[in-house]
């Protein structure tokens, strides 16, 4: 069959394919766009997008539509450009001039020479002089705030501007009439390209500049590639099938988005041309804009449709519409071939390769139509659960097994191999296993509930678990089953699904209970209200340091080893405003292929998904955007400036701000405070917040936001000044001030002559005892500063302790020598405490140089920490480098030294909890998971090596290459991912 697929494929290829079903989200007039057809679009500095459509001017910060026509000043709602100049302001070119936005107001600009002219490019130069290109009227150029008409000599052509360009100075114009120009500003000169010199028409529609200086025109006729003076056509004899071209952009992977006016979309990536259409995902087949967000998403600009955007986290669909056999996927798996297999209930199962597919059912082979389960055992077979037993297939021939061969029940949920070969099938009566011969079946009479059993788990000790749909879980230990109900601390007893992390917890996917940890000891139920999206979850299973988790209302990520320490924010959740086809995922349907990739089953089909796509970092900007003053007479809205000065009875301020995303912002997490006033900061989900009474005062408030890549921005803040009444006021307590020390005056100086002679006497004694006690304190000072650092010995000083503080984001060092027991019994010990100051001060003026903090030496074993007691952005970056350094130390000193040593070395970052023990001799320690896995990460090194863990190398990975080691087996950890430093990049 396998042999037969690939022929079907070889079959089916052309030049331009037509790919699955993107996961688009649509924007229209419905939600609040101006109108449905786009021209242009852009992100400005601040992040808000700007939309040009027929209708009007739309700026989108991810959750509203704010719109402008000609009653906000526009001259006209036609807008064919949108720009934004080096000040930060808005330009919009329309069907009747232009207009500048600037401090929240739009003024039509230069209405006696623009007021007639369609404006249809605007760009800006390296002097950021400004062009407007019109459609008729030629080019004018506004500099030094005076607009004149550029001269260019267009004798030779009349002019129909359609696009322009600036690169290098140089401009170059698609016109509708006369092809490609291009003005050359160092020569004053204009040279023309059109059909003879190769282009595929005359009329064009756009230009758009790539990374690597090349101008790509989009025409009638198709696209040209322009590098140099050479003129290619990229897609050669499919040209003629693009159609009419009228917008081009590139996105983050250097994909090519080329948008025709009736033909849909094409998406050139690796030397392949791919087509989508209305069929496929697209609101409409005219693309006639093309954005790439700083976040990386893609937005199509449509005549008629609206807005399609591509999230970069992007979901693939496969469903009926294109292929797919059935729409509901109950079962996924792979085959030694790399083909997926989707399994139905109903139509069998769907066999996908490179784009086709290919349906199975009973004709072929298969004891049942209705598939709840597919597993491809050690062997590679492939064993197919159905409602009339199990069918085995091994590429030739399909074997089944029923109840006539001793199955339990027809019905096969689950399958699973254990260690022994023995393969197990969960049904809804109970377990049956296959040693290979002969089919053995457990029910009540054995000691397992008659129940449905949706999994079927094997963990690290090779035991047996069994989730059920209603007897909770049930574990095969030995020859002997047991149960774990309610009654031992499940929160109910229907269970769907059951893994086992790392750390050797068990986590327990419920029906309505949410998902459960259990540590072997105690239950743990982790609900809604701690940012579960449902307690109905299907299916779980670990990937990298992630639990995914299936459920009623999307796909959960949860990142489990953070949720102590982050609660709601260690879940990122995926759903249908995501990309995915459905929110809603079916029991037991997922799979991870070869490639890593996740698989997800849905009653709309099947969605694929990378979760390792390089993370979007880029945090999402915030800004205070009105605020709304209430002073018992009115309520006045005013512009937000750095600063606002209010009266004593101005004091009850509602704050209006928004943080922009575009990925879910229904998910944005807000944190605020108010300098002056509260003591914490606070979190809510909402975009405002109201301050009733303040008192009299300076105030500062402060809010930031985190996106739903969980980013946190910095903070937007504005400074409030509340004056006090008269009566407050200075000068008034002056003045009462005054009044009454003056009456306590004359008996004051009666007091002082008397304290003065005393004082005289006093203060010579004093003098003296205070030059004694200066004296030993600057010896206390020097001995507590080659202890502790500086600022702790100022905390010591001023307070008399030293307050414990948790670090968030710290990167500990160990390192040790190998064979140093050895060499220290060889050794005399004059020798070797000799060899080890010398190398130990080497390594603490390579500390110092970093600005990393030594902690303390324990034999040959060295540690050290950055990010502490000052935290450092760059503190993972810092540790390598003097991890590095050290070693580099260590080498170039073996040369000439006749004793050798191999230093080996091992990185962890994390959370700390550091201070200060002891009361006469002080120690500076720091204690907590993260000293213990670096401690490992040193002991599961080598010699001469830096070994990393996982989470340091998601924090140093741009700046060094690194070896990834696999999952190494440390000391009471379990089994970690590591990785060695090999060299630096040249980025650092």
């Amino acid at each position: 069959m396998s042999r037969l697929f690939s022929i079907l494929f070889l079959l089916g290829f052309s030049a331009v394919s037509t790919a699955q079903s993107l996961s688009f989200k649509y924007f229209s007039s419905d939600d609040g766009l101006a109108q449905n057809s786009v021209y242009s679009m852009i992100q400005d500095s601040k992040g808000y997008i700007w939309i040009g459509t027929e209708g009007g001017l739309s700026k989108f910060d991810g959750l509203k539509f704010t719109n402008y026509t000609k009653l906000n000043g526009l001259p006209d709602n036609h807008i064919r450009e949108v720009f934004e100049d080096h000040q930060k302001n808005i330009w919009i070119g329309t069907n009747k001039g232009v207009a500048k936005y600037s401090n929240n107001k739009f003024e039509p600009k230069f209405t006696e020479i623009l007021g007639s002219s369609i404006v249809y490019s605007i760009e800006r130069d390296s002097s950021n002089s400004i062009y407007f290109f019109t459609g008729n009227e030629g080019i004018f150029v506004l500099k030094n705030n005076i607009l004149n008409k550029f001269k260019i000599d267009t004798s030779k052509t009349n002019l129909s501007i359609r696009k322009a360009i600036i690169s290098n100075n140089n401009i170059w114009i698609a016109t509708s009439n006369s092809g490609l120009l291009k003005y050359i500003s160092k020569s004053d000169s204009l040279i023309s390209f059109n059909s003879t010199d190769g282009l595929l028409s005359d009329t064009l529609y756009t230009l758009f500049e790539d990374d690597e200086d090349r101008i790509w025109v989009a025409s009638e006729k198709g696209v040209n590639i322009i590098e140099g003076e050479k003129i290619t056509n990229p897609f050669g004899k499919i040209t003629n099938s693009l159609g009419k071209i009228i917008s081009i952009n590139r996105d983050i992977n250097n994909f090519v988005w080329i948008g025709s006016s009736d033909n849909g979309l094409f998406k050139f990536a690796e030397n392949e041309l791919i087509k989508y259409n209305d069929k496929n995902g697209l609101s409409s087949n005219t693309i006639s804009s093309i954005l790439v967000d700083t976040r990386g998403d893609i937005w199509f600009g449509t005549w008629y449709g609206g807005i399609c955007k591509l999230a970069v986290e992007q979901f693939e669909v496969f469903s009926s519409q294109n292929g797919l056999t059935n729409d509901i996927v109950f079962s996924i798996s792979q085959d030694k071939y790399n083909n997926m297999w989707f399994g139905h209930v109903g139509d069998g199962i769907s066999i996908y390769n490179n784009g086709m597919f290919k349906n199975i059912t009973t004709k072929e082979g298969l004891v049942d139509n209705n598939v709840a389960s597919i597993y491809k055992s050690k062997n590679d077979n492939l064993w197919i659960g159905s409602q009339g037993g199990v069918t085995k297939y091994d590429y030739s021939n399909y074997t089944t097994f029923s109840t006539q061969n001793g199955l339990v029940d027809s019905w096969v949920l689950s399958i699973h191999e254990d260690y022994k070969g023995n393969m197990w099938f969960g049904t809804r009566a109970g377990v049956s296993k296959y040693d290979g011969q002969k089919i053995i079946s457990f029910s009540s009479a054995e000691g397992f509930p008659k129940d449905w059993v949706w999994d079927i788990f094997e963990d690290n000790q090779n035991r047996l678990w069994f989730a059920t749909d209603d007897s909770g879980l049930v574990l095969l230990e030995g020859n002997n089953f047991r149960r774990l109900t309610k009654e031992n601390g499940l929160p109910l007893n229907d269970v769907f699904s059951i893994t086992q992390d790392r750390y050797d917890n068990y986590w327990i996917a419920t029906d309505g209970g949410g998902l459960v940890k259990y540590d072997g000891k105690s239950f743990q139920t982790i609900t809604i209200e701690d940012g579960l999206p449902s307690n109905t979850c299907y299916f779980l299973f670990e990937e990298g340091p992630y639990l995914y988790i299936g459920t009623t209302k999307g796909i959960a990520r949860f990142e489990y080893s953070a949720f102590d320490e982050k609660g709601k924010s260690a879940f990122k959740v995926y759903s249908k405003k995501d990309g995915l086809i459905s929110s809603e995922m079916n029991t037991g349907s997922y799979f991870r292929d070869k490639e890593r990739n996740l698989w997800f089953g849905t009653e709309k089909g099947v969605v694929k998904f990378s979760p390792y796509l390089k993370p979007n970092l880029i945090p999402s900007p915030i800004y205070i955007h009105n605020i709304r003053i209430i002073d018992g007479k009115s309520e006045i809205d005013t512009t937000v400036n750095s600063e606002l000065n209010l009266e004593y009875d101005q004091n009850s301020i509602r704050f209006d701000y928004i943080g922009i995303s575009f990925a879910s912002p229904e998910n944005m997490i807000y944190s605020y405070i108010l300098d002056g006033s509260d003591q914490k900061w606070t979190e809510t989900i909402e975009h405002s917040i109201t301050y009733r009474s303040l008192s009299p005062g300076s105030y500062t408030f402060k809010v930031k936001c985190r996106n739903s890549d969980g980013i946190w921005s910095e903070s937007a803040d504005l400074s409030i000044i509340i004056s006090p009444p008269f009566w407050q006021t200075w000068w008034f307590l002056s003045v009462v001030s005054i009044l009454i020390l003056s009456s306590i005056y004359s008996f004051y100086l009666l007091k002082t002559n008397q304290v003065k002679r005393r004082n005289i006497e006093l203060a010579n004694m004093v003098r003296l005892r205070t030059r004694e006690l200066e004296t030993e304190k600057n010896k206390s000072d020097e001995l507590l500063l080659n202890i502790l650092p500086v600022s702790l010995v100022r905390e010591l000083k001023e307070k008399g302790s030293v307050q414990p503080r948790e670090f968030k984001n710290v990167t500990i060092l160990f390192t040790d020598f190998k064979e140093f027991t050895y060499t220290a019994s060889v050794l005399p010990a004059e020798e070797l405490v000799k060899e080890l100051n010398e190398i130990f001060l080497g390594f603490d003026n390579i500390i110092e140089q970093n600005g990393l903090e030594k902690l303390k030496t324990i034999g040959d074993s060295y540690m050290a920490a950055g990010g502490l007691p000052q935290e450092a952005e760059d503190h993972a970056i810092k540790v390598v480098n003097a991890a590095i350094e050290m070693q580099e130390l260590i080498k170039e000193r073996n040369k000439n030294s006749a004793i050798k040593w191999d230093m080996r070395a091992g990185i962890h970052s994390g959370n700390v909890i550091a201070g200060v023990v002891g009361t006469k001799k002080f120690t500076y320690d720091i204690w907590g998971d993260t000293v213990n896995i670096a401690s490992r990460m040193e002991s599961s090194g080598e010699a001469n090596q830096i070994n990393i863990s996982a989470y340091t190398y998601m924090l140093v990975k741009d700046y060094y290459d690194c070896e990834y080691r696999g999952k190494v087996d440390a000391k009471g950890k379990g089994k970690i991912d590591m990785y060695f430093i090999k060299k630096r990049k040249n980025n650092i």
